[in-house]
């Protein structure tokens, strides 16, 4: 392995980027006067229907969050942040460029991005910024509601109600650190030794993509996808590397009307980041964990 010294240096290695994100049930189509389109203009069309342009506008964008419009939404968010409208995605930064807001017609997915080698925050504190982009497109941070109706066994979120959520981890790890060649991803468990049988055969690169079911009665599955990339692959950023993710991810369930709006949905993230970080640590090598610093997890 090469001197740690001269590669990328992460607080947290190999973690580049971490996300918590929500689809929606349902897009309530009740829309307040004073909104990004008016109730004139989706009279004789269905939400699906919605795609040429109105007063200047992006229909679609204004599907992703009816009620507030996206002026408004920076607005709320504070002046650190500004948007980045790309097709049928808005994107949302700040300044320093380490937090990022996606909204789509689906749902939104809030993220920590450290490809620059940023400090890695504590997960509460991403938490903590997810729930506050919750708080903003449901009730906006003055309390005042946008709009409510619940639907049973649903997160009602104000305008938006909960159905899915998910819980990303993506790792990358150079060439140079825990591996040289492929055949040293055996530190990646499920791959094990397997590409030692190709012998004479040279194994170039790799894909690929594992589901994994949670035990019951947490309802869930975890995605870990393996992706190889070469120096000259316009994603690598000229360094020879391995993108692993870890997804979890699964449905919203209501546990009681006494819950506060978002418990179901933050409780069910934080289970599944829980499962991410055990079974990353559960998939990768000792000797990898102690070059990342990382604990390895108890066996058994």
């Amino acid at each position: 392995m090469r001197d740690k010294q001269r590669l990328p240096q992460y607080a947290h290695p190999p973690l580049v980027q971490t996300t918590l994100a929500v689809d929606w049930a349902s897009i309530v189509m009740e829309i307040p006067e004073g909104s990004i389109i008016d109730a004139d203009s989706t009279s004789d069309r269905s939400a699906s229907d919605l795609k040429e342009p109105a007063h200047g506008m992006n229909v679609a964008q204004s599907k992703r969050f009816p009620g507030i419009s996206l002026a408004e939404l920076v607005q709320r968010l504070g002046a650190e942040w500004s948007p980045v409208v790309d097709g049928a995605t808005t994107v949302v930064r700040n300044k320093m460029g380490d937090r990022q807001l996606e909204l789509t017609d689906q749902g939104i997915a809030y993220s920590w991005l450290g490809y620059d080698g940023g400090r890695y925050p504590k997960y509460e504190v991403i938490r903590d910024g997810f729930l506050r982009v919750l708080t903003v497109l449901s009730k906006g941070e003055s309390g005042e509601g946008l709009a409510s109706g619940a639907t049973e066994g649903m997160v009602n979120t104000g305008w938006l109600e909960a159905c899915c959520w998910r819980v990303e981890y993506v790792n990358r790890i150079p060439k140079g650190t825990v591996w040289e060649t492929p055949a040293d991803w055996g530190f990646f468990r499920l791959l094990g030794n397997g590409f030692k049988s190709a012998e004479p055969l040279v194994v170039a690169g790799f894909e690929g993509r594992w589901l994994l079911r949670f035990p019951k009665p947490f309802d869930g599955s975890l995605n870990v996808n393996w992706r190889h990339l070469r120096a000259n692959d316009d994603r690598s950023d000229g360094i020879e590397q391995v993108v692993l993710s870890l997804v979890a991810e699964g449905t919203v369930q209501a546990t009681g009307a006494e819950e506060g709006p978002f418990e179901s949905l933050l409780g069910a993230c934080d289970r599944g980041r829980a499962e991410v970080v055990s079974a990353f640590q559960r998939m990768t090598s000792p000797a990898a964990g102690e070059y990342w610093g990382i604990a390895a997890a108890p066996r058994g």
